[in-house]
């Protein structure tokens, strides 16, 4: 029974006809999946398109509430600069002592932190 069927599809692979008609239907077959995974494809990168955006929009939130920070924390700062590093040295005394000098009374609890910030010359670079 079998060899009788396949002796049949055999006989009709011959008509030209035949031919053309299976190659429709499978281009047809083919390109409804196609069409479909292309369809599944183009939602998915709306998607990830949308995810990216917001994702986007938060990273420049995140970056604007940082940068707002960073100008909060600088905006009673004061760098004094030319004051000469000696070892264990209490940098809040020593803007006490510069307030003294131009005549502005500074007391530890108006200093939030003071540290010394070490500065790379030429000169010591050679």
């Amino acid at each position: 029974m079998e060899d009788k069927l396949i002796d049949r599809f055999l006989v009709v692979l011959q008509d030209e006809r035949a031919v053309f008609k299976i190659a429709n239907t499978l281009a047809k077959i083919i390109s409804s999946q196609v069409a479909d995974a292309m369809v599944k494809l183009q939602n998915k990168a709306d998607r990830l398109e949308k995810e990216l955006l917001e994702k986007n929009a938060q990273i420049s939130e995140i970056y604007n509430k940082c940068d707002d920070l960073e100008q909060y924390d600088r905006r009673e700062g004061v760098r004094i600069s030319g004051i000469i590093e000696t070892q264990n040295e209490d940098t809040d005394q020593l803007v006490i002592e510069i307030g003294k000098i131009i005549d502005v009374a500074i007391t530890r609890d108006d200093i939030n932190r003071s540290h010394m910030i070490l500065f790379q010359t030429r000169d010591r670079l050679l």
